[in-house]
């Protein structure tokens, strides 16, 4: 059984959880407009749009277990995300607390949206 995420971290928490190796399957996930990537993406992170998440859910995360790790600009949105998540049934989401503006107040490298021209995938490309 997979190790349960704890509902909130902040971003020193969540990089160590990331780059750990303790949750090999934890899925990175960016919830913020697809407008708002411009400013960077966390590294190793999905872009699947709060507006959108609830229609792509089951496909991007068919394990209702999978740990899922979740952001936005604040963390508000993240924090409805993952709320909407829980109802429908997924176990082990989290949370970070201060978003990407706390991620970047902390100094925490940054990487630039990359599109998947065949899939229209948004992932965190190379650095910037």
């Amino acid at each position: 059984m997979e190790q349960q995420l704890p509902p909130r971290v902040n971003a020193v928490q969540a990089r160590t959880i990331i780059n750990g190796g303790k949750k090999k399957n934890t899925r990175l996930v960016d919830v913020r407009s697809i407008d708002e990537l411009i400013s960077g993406m966390i590294p190793g992170a999905k872009s699947v749009p709060l507006d959108t998440l609830l229609t792509r859910v089951t496909d991007e995360f068919p394990e209702p277990e999978t740990p899922i790790i979740l952001y936005c600009k604040t963390g508000m949105r993240s924090g409805m995300a993952q709320g909407a998540l829980r109802k429908l049934g997924y176990t082990n989401v989290c949370n970070i607390v201060g978003g990407f503006d706390g991620w970047k107040k902390a100094g925490l490298p940054i990487h630039k949206a990359k599109a998947n021209k065949k899939t229209g995938v948004i992932t965190a490309g190379t650095n910037s």
